[in-house]
């Protein structure tokens, strides 16, 4: 089963980034980077996928991606 509580819920975004920035807490996707290099804004933003970490989808610079992210969600988690 594909839930948020099964072990499947954490997807690896990028591949060989050991860092939280690298996945997602979501059921399994085909194609992950290009679910969300496509999804609406609120959507992205609701999974901590900033508009910056977003343009580095188009130029599959994974890790670029994966650096900004990490940025984000260390900001975002420190807000709290």
């Amino acid at each position: 089963m594909n839930t948020l509580t099964s072990p499947n819920a954490v997807l690896v975004l990028v591949a060989g980034v050991d860092v939280i920035a690298g996945r997602l807490i979501h059921p399994p996707l085909v194609k992950r980077q290009v679910a969300i290099a496509r999804a609406e804004p609120n959507v992205r933003l609701s999974h901590a996928v900033s508009r910056r970490a977003h343009e580095a989808l188009p130029d599959n610079d994974l890790k670029g991606f994966a650096e900004v992210r990490a940025d984000d969600v260390d900001r975002l988690l420190r807000s709290f």
